[in-house]
């Protein structure tokens, strides 16, 4: 009798949790957003033939979305395959060599991160994405690697993200109404290939092949507010950060990998407004480390001009290149590791140059202007990224909605603040222009112009 009590609440237990990990399994299916570039990335990697790849990138966005395998692979002769993800970590980058290196003979690693990958902590919510879209298709020691590397990361082991990945729907949910419920199982029941599910739906990224995704998009630098700047600090390196990195350099130089880590190229006004004197200093610390690691170290933002420097419309924001960009830079990139391969030298600025490197750009590379409109005015302020002993001017042309005509309301001046009196609703177009103080050369100089209603 008493066994029989016991076997039932087994069952009965047994039942319950059969009943969660289906509950559990399935709210991912409902609420996780479909053909994700994480997801996409990853389904194509799967399909590969064993051995067919031999040349792997990884990295965070600045990787995904700015290394374009074709345009490396035809500087190299290499077969590549990049495998870089939103927001990836140290330990995920590693994680996915690891499993790259039982799937092929891989030959050569090429890691492009920007200074912040190593200044700020993880996003969780990308190393949940991260860990579902790898899990699928990996084998069980690795789904229990990829789980180790989330629950046991000294950031989350404290605290209630190390049981996190049991509900991941909690983090990578966007929305929980019934319709986009309804519209994300349809799509994964009618596309199991998440690449034709996202070309359904035509997000503003395209999938370019080879796990390589880009925004279709340019940055217009004329319309910039000085929060959409994204210009690097010199805030310190985290240690954690960096002993993840010299965890994977070491595992790298442990299986004899060339190994190229990589900083991933910026605007020019992003470049010229590195002035801080620390952060050469900082970034000059990193490359020591890389190199002491037997790895090649490279920042694309110092190559001599000469041989590459991106150009403005090669950017869809602020961070990250767009379909042409990735195609120029990594033209660029796989020129220079071949070239680096063949024991050449490569044409570039040092950090001991960086004065040097900041007078290789135009005296000034933006202007940017605030602006708020109150009660009977708008107030702007303008701003701009030159060089550090140029002195720069201000002029506002404002047109009324109904004329059209641009109209002097401050010609130029060192004066950067500006408040235009306005009556009822309208819409003013206002253009602000800086230049160097007395040049009268309209070439170097730089405009902000945008439509602002009240």
């Amino acid at each position: 009798m008493q066994t029989t009590s016991i076997l039932r609440r087994a069952g009965a237990v047994l039942a319950l949790l059969i009943v969660a990990l289906s509950v559990d399994v399935g709210l991912p299916l409902a609420f996780e957003r479909y053909a994700t570039p994480t997801d996409i990335t990853w389904h194509n990697y799967r399909a590969l033939e064993p051995n067919s790849i031999d040349t792997l990138v990884l990295g965070s966005s600045f990787a995904s979305f700015g290394i374009n395998p074709d345009a490396l692979d035809a500087e190299l002769g290499s077969r590549s395959y990049n495998l870089a993800t939103m927001a990836q970590t140290l330990p995920n980058s590693l994680d996915t060599l690891r499993s790259a290196l039982a799937d092929h003979k891989i030959e050569r690693v090429i890691l492009c991160i920007g200074s912040d990958s190593l200044q700020h902590a993880s996003q969780y919510d990308r190393e949940v994405a991260f860990l579902q879209a790898k899990s699928l298709g990996d084998s069980a020691p690795d789904i229990l690697r990829n789980v180790a590397t989330l629950a046991l990361d000294e950031d989350n082991f404290s605290n209630s993200k190390s049981l996190g990945w049991i509900f991941p729907w909690a983090y990578t949910a966007t929305q929980f109404d019934a319709e986009y419920v309804a519209d994300n199982i349809r799509k994964r029941l009618d596309y199991p290939d998440p690449t034709d599910a996202m070309e359904i739906e035509g997000p503003p990224w395209r999938y370019m092949g080879d796990g390589h995704c880009a925004y279709d998009s340019w940055l217009d630098y004329q319309t910039m507010t000085s929060n959409q700047l994204a210009i690097a600090t010199a805030e310190p390196f985290r240690d954690k950060n960096l002993r993840e990195l010299c965890d994977l350099l070491e595992f790298c130089s442990d299986h004899n990998l060339p190994t190229y880590v990589v900083i991933a190229p910026h605007p020019d006004y992003a470049n010229l407004a590195l002035q801080d004197p620390d952060y050469p200093r900082l970034m000059a610390s990193l490359k020591e480390l890389v190199e002491a690691h037997g790895a090649t170290y490279l920042d694309c933002n110092l190559i001599d001009p000469s041989i590459y420097r991106p150009l403005n419309e090669d950017f869809s924001d602020q961070e990250h290149l767009n379909p042409g960009g990735s195609q120029h830079y990594s033209t660029a990139l796989g020129s220079f590791i071949a070239t680096s391969e063949a024991n050449g030298e490569l044409k570039s600025f040092s950090y001991d140059d960086w004065d040097a490197y900041l007078d290789s750009f135009d005296d000034i590379e933006l202007c940017y202007t605030e602006y708020e409109v109150r009660d009977g005015e708008v107030a702007l302020t303008a701003g701009s990224v030159a060089k550090p002993n140029v002195e720069v001017e201000y002029q506002l042309e404002v047109a009324h909605e109904q004329e059209g005509d641009y109209e002097v309301a401050q010609p130029f001046s060192t004066e950067s603040t500006f408040n235009i009196p306005i009556d009822g609703n309208g819409a003013l177009e206002i253009r602000v222009t800086v230049r160097a103080v007395g040049s009268t050369s309209s070439d170097d100089a730089r405009i902000w112009h945008h439509t602002i209603w009240y």
